[in-house]
């Protein structure tokens, strides 16, 4: 009986130990002090808009806030620290399956946020999965390994879920 019983409590505390990791909300590894601007340096012959709007959108109906957005050709597209903002742009460059890179600008005693630099691949440049979890990366938040979750960097187990 006794065995039983420390058998049980033992599969409970596993079991409890497991679950308690998948509901845990996701929180940002780096943090920015003010509110980010956010722009598409992305013209809309390469991408179309709605995909900067709906991705932006995503993340400000999960509590984020962005201080300015706006598709955008200027200066600070130009950039290479672009402190205060989150710069989207295209790349040729990138290896055909890297679909996205972000480029993180902080402070790496705080790891506060200073800008970020995301660099869509021009062959996805109309995923906007991709650019969803790019946004994500320049908010902070690095790769979680839960199925179906935003954040998750394997293709066919991303979706649009942030828990």
């Amino acid at each position: 009986m006794m065995k039983t019983v420390a058998s049980f409590l033992f599969f409970l505390f596993i079991a409890c130990v497991f679950s308690a990791s998948k509901h845990a909300k996701t929180a940002p590894a780096y943090t920015w002090l003010l509110p980010p601007s956010i722009i598409n340096c992305i013209t809309k012959e390469d991408m179309d808009p709605k995909l900067f709007d709906d991705a932006v959108k995503f993340w400000e109906d999960h509590g984020h806030v962005f201080l300015y957005k706006e598709n955008y050709q200027g200066d600070i597209c130009e950039s290479e620290t672009p402190h205060g903002f989150i710069v989207i742009k295209i790349s040729y460059s990138l290896d055909y399956y890297v679909l996205g890179k972000t480029e993180k600008i902080y402070i790496k005693e705080t790891n506060e946020m200073r800008g970020s630099i995301i660099y869509l691949n021009y062959y996805f440049i109309e995923d906007g999965l991709v650019l969803t979890h790019e946004i994500g990366h320049a908010l902070g938040y690095d790769h979680v390994d839960r199925l179906g979750h935003i954040m998750n960097p394997m293709r066919p187990d991303a979706d649009y879920y942030f828990y």
